[in-house]
């Protein structure tokens, strides 16, 4: 039973939240998980348990372009099943074109921000 948000409480304190396997399989490497499987032994429309982990930030400047705000980059990098911007292409808003590298507008953003 989820006691927060969809996040299950496991017995090591930590919070975990079921998802769809969405593997990643890098060469000829072998990756296991906690139940000592192996990520090619695994269905990708299998449910897995995923410990909730915080985001860690690195520092790449405090005050970017002078603006008295910080620029960030992840220390780890970021696997979501979000993609970046869903069209793949030009849009306007407004008056404005839009292109789709343009992180203001994207899709991971808004995830990031709870939007």
């Amino acid at each position: 039973m989820p006691v927060y948000k969809d996040w299950y409480l496991g017995s090591d304190g930590y919070f975990y939240e079921k998802c769809m396997e969405n593997r990643c399989l890098f060469g000829d490497a072998t990756y296991y998980y906690s139940d000592q499987t192996t990520v090619t032994e695994s269905s990708e429309e299998s449910e897995r348990y995923f410990k909730v982990e915080p985001i860690v930030w690195a520092v790449i400047d405090d005050d970017y372009n002078e603006t008295e705000k910080a620029h960030l980059c992840p220390w780890f990098g970021l696997t979501l099943n979000v993609p970046f911007h869903v069209a793949g292409e030009e849009r306007t808003i407004g008056d404005a074109t839009i292109y789709p590298i343009e992180y203001k507008y994207s899709n991971i953003r808004s995830y990031l921000n709870g939007k």
